[in-house]
């Protein structure tokens, strides 16, 4: 009993002393780039994240249906004014006017901000020889689609809650 409680002690003991391998890191991050982020239904699924998360939580205040015509303007203005490509950031100046001082006033206090996570892992993963950095490339692009996408539902979720309060303050305001 008593080597099984010191074997378990050295483990425990050693768990303090990790070294993570660069090489294991770098196959882990290819494996869920391939297995995830290469697949066309895990972005359409992740763009449905405002309706299946958001539109419950804009429901309780403001009613499934005035919650649901928010959401669906929201992603007509984001994707009227969408013009970038698949990696470039969306250009919030170009949204609607009702809209544009409110994301402009997140993006600049780091509330629609996603990008130093990406910026910083492409720095940490681009060092290397010509094989690791062809791969950096090309998780890097996979990377910001999944960024844009996210992007999008911050956007989308933004501008209906936004919106859905705007419409029931201008309910409640004496005429």
């Amino acid at each position: 009993c008593s080597s099984d409680l010191n074997e378990l002690a050295k483990r425990y003991e050693n768990s303090f002393d990790y070294r993570p391998s660069s090489t294991i890191g770098k196959v882990m991050n290819m494996t869920a780039t391939w297995m995830l982020l290469t697949k066309p239904a895990y972005y359409m699924y992740n763009l449905t994240q405002p309706v299946l998360m958001t539109q419950p939580y804009l429901t309780r205040n403001f009613g499934y249906a005035r919650s649901g015509n928010a959401l669906l303007k929201a992603y007509a203005d984001l994707m009227g004014s969408a013009h970038a490509g698949l990696t470039e950031h969306f250009n919030l100046a170009t949204m609607p006017a009702d809209v544009r001082a409110m994301l402009l006033a997140l993006r600049d206090t780091g509330h629609l901000d996603i990008t130093i996570t990406q910026d910083l892992g492409q720095r940490i993963h681009s060092s290397g020889g010509r094989l690791s950095k062809s791969v950096s490339k090309v998780t890097n692009l996979f990377r910001q689609m999944a960024q844009k996408t996210e992007m999008a539902n911050r956007v989308v979720t933004a501008v209906a809650a936004y919106r859905s309060e705007e419409h029931t303050s201008e309910l409640q305001s004496p005429s």
